[in-house]
């Protein structure tokens, strides 16, 4: 759980130990963390090894995000850009092998070869597409979008690649 439910999960229990100053309630947090070594692409891990030194991710936050600062921005965007490219293109792969293997004609299957822009920005779920992450925020106020026209921001794509949660399969069958 987060640091903030922790704090909340503290002023909950409370009155369970009186006594105790709330910051002493014990009850801790675990944030979702990843395997760094090999969470990140291998054009991530080599930029962040050059500019951040090995093993980067043992490094303390605050020196840390000194090295990450000292990164030029050119060679965060390309890294974003080749990232982009790639992933779009893994995705435009799996997609079209999911076409044919279903019965989706040559045409259809071509035509997934396309989908995605790499240069566009891309919402992607993954996983499990459940209530609780609130996707219906992306749809409630459209006028938000208005911002981000294709003129202003670029092209803007949805890419939903997710189970539905257990209770949503239940209500299907």
């Amino acid at each position: 759980m987060s640091l903030l439910h922790e704090q909340v999960s503290r002023e909950i229990f409370r009155p369970l130990f009186a006594r105790w100053p709330t910051s002493e309630v014990p009850i801790g947090h675990v944030t979702n963390g990843v395997h760094m070594p090999t969470w990140a692409s291998p054009a991530a891990e080599a930029l962040w090894t050059h500019f951040c030194g090995q093993p980067h991710w043992l490094a303390g936050e605050g020196e840390l995000s000194s090295a990450m600062a000292k990164v030029p921005a050119a060679r965060l965007w390309q890294l974003r850009k080749t990232s982009s490219a790639q992933l779009v293109s893994y995705a435009r792969e799996l997609l079209a092998r999911q076409v044919a293997v279903s019965g989706g004609g040559a045409e259809i299957t071509e035509r997934a070869r396309h989908v995605l822009d790499p240069n566009a920005l891309t919402l992607g779920f993954a996983r499990r597409f459940a209530t609780y992450k609130r996707p219906n925020l992306l749809l409630h106020d459209p006028s938000g979008w208005r911002g981000c026209s294709p003129t202003r921001c670029g092209r803007c794509s949805c890419w939903w690649r997710a189970r539905p949660t257990p209770r949503i399969a239940r209500a299907r069958r």
